[in-house]
């Protein structure tokens, strides 16, 4: 019988948008994974400084904006584990709720650039491996060969646009032209995000 393999990805997602919602697509067209599970970080290592949203509100619109995708969970785990959330910590509770899968750290080609300086990256890669999205053209030449080694890189061809684009779009009243669902349009609306 063979092992099932869960993909995990991680990310502010504040809010959601089309280009992460193409990720999981690739992920999850690339036949390695059967499932992935998206996690919505409770507090950020990289973001301190920055404005997020609450947790409750970008665990919700994640989970209205893949309702429809059979092979997608969202996770509340980092609500759970000591801040800030270290990617770390979240594979190592993924691996005692699921000891007998093999484990898929999901990725941004651009996100691969600067994996090194994580916190204990190591463990990552010890847990499990990465599954990369990359796009055309992506250089590996500076990527350290140790993290190219437990690297599988998945055909991707990536949306350009961010969330911090999205959040501006929206605050100059632009929320109907922005890269969201409808679903999450409205959650937006209703919850009065972005400075609406």
């Amino acid at each position: 019988m063979s092992r099932v393999s869960i993909g995990l990805f991680g990310g502010t997602f504040d809010p959601i948008h089309n280009g992460h919602i193409s990720l999981i697509e690739s992920f999850l067209q690339s036949g390695i994974i059967q499932e992935i599970w998206v996690i919505p970080t409770f507090s950020s290592p990289h973001r301190e400084t920055e404005s997020i949203s609450p947790f409750r509100k970008r665990l919700e619109m994640a989970r209205i904006a893949l309702k429809d995708y059979k092979q997608v969970s969202v996770s509340d785990i980092e609500y759970k584990l000591p801040r800030p959330s270290y990617s770390f910590q979240t594979m190592g509770e993924f691996q005692k709720l699921f000891p007998f899968y093999d484990l898929y750290w999901c990725l941004g080609g651009d996100q691969l650039q600067s994996f090194h300086k994580w916190v204990l990256y190591d463990a990552i890669l010890a847990m499990g491996k990465l599954l990369v999205a990359e796009r055309p053209g992506f250089d590996k030449t500076d990527i350290e060969e140790s993290i190219l080694d437990r690297t599988i890189f998945v055909e991707h061809q990536p949306i350009a646009i961010s969330s911090t684009e999205i959040k501006e779009e929206i605050k100059k009243g632009l929320l109907n032209e922005v890269p969201l669902s409808d679903s999450v349009k409205e959650f937006i609306r209703e919850n009065k995000l972005y400075g609406l």
